[in-house]
Formats: structure tokens, sequence, C-alpha cells
């Protein structure tokens, strides 16, 4: 019988560049499910999403599908779900300095 490897063990075996690729790819859909289920909270459909923004259901799916979003594009996605973006940078020395409120 095999015996389990953790995720970590798994990726000390591959090669740098490979990790990194997986990882980014991680992320892509870690976004894409976190816009979605932002959208769902709301009880909202992408129909619903794609109407307020004057796109089709289909840029709505591609929309979040995708983890490199214009902000413009982000802001009003998330306007159509009756919210607010705040965006803030945090400082090395743990300050924060607001960017954008929208």
């Amino acid at each position: 019988m095999s015996e389990f490897q953790s995720v970590s063990q798994l990726f000390k075996q591959l090669p740098p560049e490979r990790e990194q690729r997986i990882r980014a790819e991680a992320e892509q859909i870690s976004a894409a499910i976190k816009l979605a289920n932002l959208r769902k909270q709301q009880n909202l459909t992408q129909q619903q999403v794609a109407t307020r923004i004057h796109t089709t259901q289909a840029n709505v799916s591609k929309l979040e599908s995708r983890a490199d979003v214009q902000l413009s594009t982000l802001v009003q996605y998330v306007h159509a779900l009756g919210a607010r973006i705040n965006i803030e940078a945090v400082l090395p020395d743990g300050s924060r300095v607001n960017l954008m409120d929208a």
C-alpha cells in the first residue's frame, strides 16, 4: 500500500517553474469562485448581473472565470451586486492608505 503525501511534499518534488504555474492557476480558480460566490450570496443570476451592467450572460461568465480583471470592470460588477469596492495600500510599517472607495 502506498502512503499519501501532503500537497507541500508533492510541491517539493516539482520543478520551481511548474509549482509557480500550478499556484497561479489555483489563484485564478480561487478568484473566479469568489466572484461567483459573491453574486450567489446576493441571490443574483449571471443574466441579472449582465442586464445591470449592459452586457451578456456569456461575458459575465467569462468575467467570473478570469483572475485578471480590469478595475473598472470589477467596479461595475460589484456595483451591480449592490456593493462597493474599497482598495487600500498597507505600508511596511502597517499603516494603511485608502486608494479607492467606489
